[in-house]
């Protein structure tokens, strides 16, 4: 009777244990599934960050590389007509106005991208591929930022040292004698050696060609993000 019993009690408690060991796992497993599928909604989440972030940077891009291509545009044109505004037609000249007197500069948000940094999530991400060609992009963004950064510097100081440079001898000549104060002024400018140094300097300041890459691989990058996390 002591055996039945002993046997009952080590059968029941294999039962039990068994019952409760499977509770655990599968307890165990659920809680790993929610934590998985929890990882992949905040992955998916700051991807799409991500792809408005560069959508937005993309669009500011072909903005400031708009204004680059008419300075390029227009440097092209004063040094075919050596250096000299009186053989540039008029209408050419208001339409590249910004060309003497305005700047711009590449404004790039790079907010969701550290998101993705300071969070675990990378980790995670099993396209690792993917993530270095995003790194990549980024990276060469800000490269060329700060190239676009100091071209707007050189040109800056130029109309500035121009602007500096003004007495009332000049204003009188260049302001008064011409249909309207802009031209005047920017017949002046063409006659201030540091804004002729500018002219000369603008189409080879840098390797221009590269505004088409980025283009490129930002439209690339985005259709990539749109297709996989969309």
């Amino acid at each position: 009777m002591a055996a039945i019993l002993k046997g009952w009690r080590i059968g029941d408690y294999l039962r039990q244990f068994s019952i409760v060991a499977a509770g655990v796992i599968v307890t165990f497993w659920g809680s790993d599934l929610i934590s998985t599928h929890s990882r992949e909604k905040e992955i998916r989440s700051v991807m799409q960050l991500i792809k408005q972030e560069l959508a937005n940077n993309h669009e500011e891009f072909k903005h400031t590389r708009s204004m680059i291509e008419a300075d390029i545009r227009m440097s092209r044109i004063l040094k075919k007509a050596n250096l000299e505004l009186e053989s540039v037609p008029s209408d050419t000249i208001e339409k590249y106005w910004e060309f003497f007197s305005s700047s711009s500069e590449l404004n790039v948000d790079t907010d969701a991208l550290e998101v993705l940094k300071g969070s675990q999530l990378m980790q995670h991400i099993n396209d690792k591929q993917m993530l270095q060609d995003l790194l990549q992009t980024y990276g060469y963004i800000e490269r060329m930022r700060k190239d676009i950064s100091d071209y707007y510097k050189l040109k800056n100081n130029a109309i500035m040292t121009c602007i500096e440079s003004l007495d009332k001898q000049s204003i009188k000549k260049y302001m008064f004698n011409n249909t309207s104060v802009y031209k005047g002024f920017y017949a002046f400018q063409m006659e201030h050696p540091v804004f002729l140094s500018f002219v000369s300097t603008v189409e080879g300041y840098c390797d221009w060609r590269r505004l088409n890459n980025i283009d490129s691989l930002l439209n690339k990058e985005i259709n990539l993000l749109n297709e996989r996390f969309d």
